[in-house]
């Protein structure tokens, strides 16, 4: 998997449905929850994108030592929306 860099990563807002983990219930009553997630987009396939919510950034010019980032993988089926921040903003500035 080959990321996109920082600059080319899309700030989009992700509506999903998500698994749900249940205990001491009737599983005829469980249904899927919908969430939603706000991120960069730093990788997409036919199967799945990569949303990136928390990353380091350079302070005074040098890149912090904590490399690592967090995020969520989404499988493309469980996605309902995917709007591009980036774009609305845009548009809301052109009004």
């Amino acid at each position: 998997m080959s990321l996109m860099s920082p600059t080319e990563n899309r700030l989009v807002m992700v509506r999903y449905m998500d698994h749900v983990l249940f205990r001491n219930l009737d599983p005829r009553n469980i249904g899927g929850m919908i969430r939603i997630c706000v991120g960069w987009l730093c990788y997409e396939d036919d199967d799945y994108i990569l949303i990136i919510f928390d990353r380091p950034v350079k302070d005074h010019g040098k890149m912090r030592l904590d490399y690592t980032c967090s995020g969520l993988l989404l499988l493309k089926k469980t996605i309902l929306d995917i709007w591009d921040i980036n774009a609305i903003c845009s548009r809301v500035q052109n009004i």
